[in-house]
């Protein structure tokens, strides 16, 4: 009985990954043994094409093979079961915050192609003869493209070069001496520059290299008292925390492919140097498991080029480092309140590139 149950549900999830067809058969016919032609939104029907019914192939909630490709080949498998031998695009919907399918609405069409009225993208039927016609149908009638506009023909590389302002998110340790605090907020204001690498396997999933650098300088005189003597020091910092990680990235296309929405999600290495003048040179490095959560807003203002909003959360916390003064090298383990919190916000402007 478990087995059986089992069996069932795993069935259940199988099922669910797929898009949700739904056919309307008007009248059936014969296997026409011909490829299935798609006739898209821009493309008129021939004048004796044949309604064998109505499809609709949708999101279920959990579909996950959904790309344009595969939906237009569960279209075709319905039109060649009922004798179909094209289909027309009625509807198509891209992928968006509310479902990352392609989803679409087509009439299949049973068609003479032997008696088929020429016809082309765009362009209207010619007034020749049926005859002069039918030697032309093999060249002129449109099949099914395998690239065409209705595709998201976005790119299925993608090269990110970026930078902008970061904050450190981290609050400061409450052991931290008060003549220090002024300083340290300093610090936490910085600049960062990042590239990303990623190769888009569907219309809506890809996986790539996200790599980022922060930094920050300041300097500052610091002047504080102690048993009623005044007290002054220089102090300065150069933190540098980079990032590097594995990228998985989801992206929603709008309809006219100009605007393009990315959400991402990285996990990688962490780093973390502070060279410091306080007056004695000291240097302390340290590295970690870091993970960033990221979107992003291109806008496509030519081919092969687009103008980048971002907005980036990197994680992570040190919890051992490395300190080094002149020749001495010494290694601590940081914990409660004295771990080195490296979680930052960063605010980007880049231009991302498609190949």
């Amino acid at each position: 009985m478990k087995k059986t149950l089992s069996f069932f549900a795993l069935i259940c999830v199988l099922t669910s990954c797929n898009p949700k067809v739904t056919t309307q058969i008007v009248k059936s016919f014969p296997d026409a043994h011909q490829a299935i032609d798609v006739i898209e939104l821009d493309q008129e029907v021939p004048q004796n094409a044949q309604i064998v019914g109505r499809i609709k192939i949708g999101d279920t909630g959990f579909t996950t093979n959904c790309d344009y490709s595969y939906v237009l080949e569960l279209a075709k498998k319905e039109a060649e079961k009922n004798g179909g031998n094209a289909i027309k695009i009625t509807e198509h919907e891209f992928p968006n915050f509310i479902s990352t399918c392609h989803r679409i609405s087509a009439v299949i069409l049973r068609i003479e192609k032997d008696k088929t009225q020429v016809f082309l993208s765009n362009e209207p039927a010619q007034n020749s003869s049926v005859s002069d016609n039918a030697s032309t149908t093999e060249n002129h009638y449109m099949k099914a493209p395998t690239n065409n506009r209705y595709m998201n023909n976005s790119s299925k590389v993608y090269y990110l070069i970026t930078g902008g302002y970061s904050n450190r998110l981290s609050p400061l340790s409450p052991t931290l001496p008060m003549e220090y605090v002024d300083h340290t907020k300093k610090l936490k204001h910085g600049y960062h520059i990042g590239f990303d690498f990623c190769y888009y396997f569907s219309d809506n999933w890809g996986l790539g290299i996200k790599s980022n650098l922060f930094k920050t300088n300041k300097s500052s005189n610091t002047s504080y008292r102690t048993m009623n003597l005044g007290h002054s020091s220089f102090m300065k910092n150069e933190h540098t925390i980079p990032f590097i990680g594995l990228l998985s990235s989801s992206r929603f296309t709008s309809p006219n492919k100009k605007n393009v929405f990315l959400l991402n999600y990285s996990f990688g290495y962490l780093g973390y140097t502070d060279k410091c003048e306080a007056p004695d040179h000291y240097k302390i490095t340290g590295k970690t498991l870091g993970c960033s959560l990221g979107f992003n807003y291109s806008y496509w203002f030519s081919k092969n080029v687009a103008i980048d909003l971002g907005m980036n959360v990197i994680f992570g916390t040190l919890s051992k480092c490395t300190v080094q003064k002149g020749p001495s090298i010494q290694e601590y383990r940081l914990v409660d309140n004295n771990r080195e919190g490296l979680s930052r916000l960063d605010l980007s402007l880049g231009f991302r590139f498609g190949h």
